[in-house]
């Protein structure tokens, strides 16, 4: 039986946690969620490193097996790594790509880009790294 010509999707939704959970029926369980996809380490400077930080990509349209490249950029470019592999998305359901780090490196402040490539078809989130002086009560 010959597989399926992949149909590259069109929507894909994004999440920023501290981690995700995953559970039985596609299910996950969110800790840590970073609302506004705005990362506020307290006192802390560059170069240290955040103990984890994940990132949930849901496809919820197109099918088959989606050759995935995900690659997460530094605010000034540099590429601080790349996943490759295959996502199996069902043409009845959504799939779920989890990106985790443990832990996550914060080499500099600012915006941190993933850019996520589904049969060529590129998913941009970007998310804001930043130092805040001092707690909020």
């Amino acid at each position: 039986m010959q597989d399926s010509i992949p149909q590259a999707p069109t929507k894909v939704d994004f999440l920023l946690a501290e981690d995700f959970r995953q559970e039985e029926g596609n299910k996950f369980t969110v800790i840590g969620l970073l609302n506004g996809n705005d990362v506020r380490i307290v006192g802390a400077e560059a170069g240290k490193a955040l103990p984890s930080l994940a990132i949930l990509a849901t496809v919820r349209d197109g099918a088959g097996n989606l050759n995935l490249v995900g690659d997460l950029f530094t605010p000034s470019g540099k590429k601080l790594g790349e996943t490759k592999g295959v996502a199996i998305k069902p043409a009845d359901a959504s799939a779920s790509i989890l990106f985790k780090w443990l832990p996550f490196p914060v080499p500099e402040f600012g915006p941190y880009l993933l850019k996520l490539s589904l049969e060529g078809k590129v998913f941009e989130f970007r998310f804001q790294i930043s130092n805040q002086k001092t707690s909020v009560t």
